[in-house]
């Protein structure tokens, strides 16, 4: 299986890059980025420097889009920096020693659609203005993945950025919207289940005494376990939201779905809210959107931190 992360670098993408690059089994071709936690050149950054540190440097690393498609600039969202800090990864410097490849990340996912086709897979963590930009320049062979897995929307409990909206869809709904609408088959992975997948401090205890390397994890994590105590003290502990698009894809024993047609409304009162598509039944289409509805909570546990801690 070949894989694909699209990514916005912040605290929980930190994990989501451990856990793959722990996998033996799983060949992570290319990382792709993309604004969201913080811009899109300081999510490259952390992107190249988490690689490093967990002994990938061979992985190549390909710069996204800069800001959404209805936008003309970026400006990092209040809560991206309550929870990720000003540069995305809890305010930790990281050695950077290598550069980005030349190619752009839609250029790079297009590529490698038309090269792998079904035996490649996309994760994406982030908003989804590169999967669109990518859809775009050829929706045919986009349509050709084996599975896209994304974490974004919010279909049967209230958003994370407004009543109606999570964040990852509410930063882009025009590409959510073209995502959706594509051919791809699709994992959504959102706050139906994301907001159930907590882990504690103490579930990391081991990193806080552990390698160096362990330790600077867990310094990146301090930051994110520290955000949700002010803003979400009854969870206690921190929402893994990006890691469950990776267990869901890899670990499809340990989420539920239900498969619908998803829409992105994007007029101004439900601007970025991913609802059923009520109009499929009249059009006779085919749903292509599994959402995950439930999920072993000990298991994407147990599975995430005793993956990641190979490597540590």
């Amino acid at each position: 299986m070949k894989v694909i992360l699209d990514v916005d670098t912040g605290i929980d993408d930190t994990l989501n890059l451990a856990y793959l690059a722990a996998l033996e089994d799983v060949e992570l071709i290319g990382v792709t980025c993309v604004y969201g936690n913080t811009d899109v050149d300081q999510a490259t950054r952390n992107t190249l420097g988490l690689l490093d540190l967990f002994g990938r440097s061979d992985v190549p690393v390909y710069r996204g889009a800069g800001h959404a498609s209805q936008n003309s600039t970026y400006e990092q969202q209040r809560g991206s920096k309550i929870f990720h800090g000003d540069n995305g990864i809890g305010n930790v410097t990281l050695d950077v020693t290598r550069q980005y490849e030349a190619l752009d990340a839609a250029s790079f996912l297009v590529e490698s659609a038309r090269k792998y086709g079904q035996e490649l897979v996309i994760i994406a963590s982030g908003p989804l203005t590169n999967l669109a930009d990518a859809i775009k320049m050829d929706p045919d062979v986009m349509s050709r993945v084996g599975k896209l897995s994304l974490m974004g929307g919010a279909l049967c409990v209230p958003g994370n950025v407004s009543a109606v909206a999570e964040a990852n869809i509410m930063q882009d709904p025009e590409s959510s919207k073209v995502v959706f609408q594509s051919d791809m088959e699709i994992i959504m992975v959102g706050l139906d289940v994301t907001s159930r997948a907590i882990f504690s401090r103490n579930d990391l205890e081991s990193w806080k005494q552990g390698s160096a390397k362990a330790q600077t994890v867990y310094a990146i994590m301090d930051h994110y376990f520290k955000a949700h105590e002010l803003i979400y003290p009854a969870w206690n502990g921190a929402a893994m939201h990006d890691p469950l698009a990776v267990i869901a894809l890899l670990r499809p024993d340990l989420v539920s779905t239900s498969k619908f047609k998803i829409d992105v409304l994007t007029d101004e009162k439900q601007w970025g809210r991913t609802v059923m598509d009520v109009n499929i039944q009249n059009e006779l289409k085919k749903p292509n959107v599994s959402v995950a509805l439930d999920l072993d909570v000990e298991g994407f546990k147990n599975e995430v931190i005793t993956t990641i801690n190979k490597i540590l």
